[in-house]
Formats: structure tokens, sequence, C-alpha cells
């Protein structure tokens, strides 16, 4: 077994295992991979340094994340986010909802910068990751898109076309 299976249970695995195959399936990111502490996807079309992140932490709990190394990145989403006055809770909820999300609310996300010096921001999922299965794969899978349709359209994670548009 490699280190990643080590430290997850079989149902985590399984849903893991089942997301990364729909988002590559979606052909929505450049690269989608299962590494600790858990499931990475790589954003296509954009030249920022950022990835999302699915992990389990702690007694059981699923978090979903969007991070970046990069400061100037965060604050340009920070900064957009405070002129543009718009609800960052609200328009992840929109994209969970269009994209089928069934698993009920996202806790409200958290910003901040880690202890590996990544800025990440951050929310927890409904759902109890030991007694995740392969079928929870799916909204595995539709939370990590919602996170990219939100992100890639704020701040410098928008390709330098995009954005003259």
């Amino acid at each position: 077994m490699d280190a990643l299976s080590d430290a997850l249970t079989t149902g985590q695995r399984a849903a893991l295992d089942a997301a990364a195959t729909s988002l590559r399936e979606a052909e929505t990111f450049a690269k989608v991979e299962l590494r600790r502490p858990g499931l990475w996807a790589h954003p296509a079309g954009t030249e920022a340094e950022a990835f999302y992140r699915i992990e389990f932490e702690g007694t059981g709990e699923v978090w979903a994340s969007w991070c970046s190394p990069d400061r100037y990145l965060s604050q340009s989403i920070e900064s957009e986010l405070m002129w543009s006055r718009d609800d960052l809770d609200d328009m992840l909820d929109e994209e969970l909802v269009d994209l089928g999300w069934d698993a009920g609310a996202l806790k409200p996300l958290k910003h901040y910068r880690d202890d590996e010096q990544l800025f990440v921001f951050r929310a927890l999922l409904p759902l109890r990751g030991a007694a995740l299965v392969a079928g929870d794969g799916e909204n595995l899978a539709r939370c990590l898109m919602a996170f990219d349709r939100v992100f890639c359209e704020l701040g410098d994670m928008k390709d330098d076309d995009e954005a003259a548009d």
C-alpha cells in the first residue's frame, strides 16, 4: 500500500478514487492526484500557482480548500472580494447547487496562512470522513469543481486574456 492509503480508511480511499476519476473524466483540471493529505486538483487554463484539495483531519472531518504559496495571488482574491462586496460563501453555495451537490451546507470559509506557508481558503464539509464510501466521491468531485468555478474568476487566477475582456 502507498503512504496515502496507510493514512485512510477503505471508504475514504474509495471516495477519493471515485472523485479523482470523476474529475479526470470531466477534464476540468490540468492535473488530479492522490497524495497526502488527500486529493489535489490543479486548475487548468491559468498561470496561477494554486490548487484545490480534499483532506481528512482529526476525528473524521472532511475539508475542501483552495491553496497557494503566492501571497499576492491570495491578496488579489481578497481585494476583488472586498471591492465587489461578493460573499464567497454564497458564491460557493450557488455553484454547489448548480453542480447537484446534495450533502448539505458547508461551514463558512476560513482564510489563513497554514504551517506549510500556504495561503488557504478552507471549508468544512458536512460529511463524516470515517463514514465515507465510494458513492461520496461524486460529491467530493462536485465540491472541487465548485471551488474551481468560483476561484478561477477571482483576482489573478484569471488568465491575462480573460482579465482584459
